[in-house]
């Protein structure tokens, strides 16, 4: 196993192609972007509304068991 020769490659010239192409079929970490975009205002306000809500507004009424 001794030798001055070319070393092999590795990998498969078919998956050393597939690799350089950028082709990320089936790639199930990737998500739209667009709906957290829109969701992380939306949880926000809600948020402010409440925490503005418990503030200024009080309850009057407690259960009695």
């Amino acid at each position: 196993m001794s030798g001055g020769g070319a070393q092999p490659n590795m990998f498969r010239a078919e998956a050393v192609q597939h690799h350089v192409s950028g082709v990320q079929e089936g790639d199930i970490l990737r998500y739209d972007h667009t709906w957290t975009k829109l969701a992380y205002p939306l949880v926000i306000i809600v948020c402010v509304v409440a925490f503005a809500f418990i503030s200024l507004f009080g309850i009057d009424e407690w259960a009695i068991g």
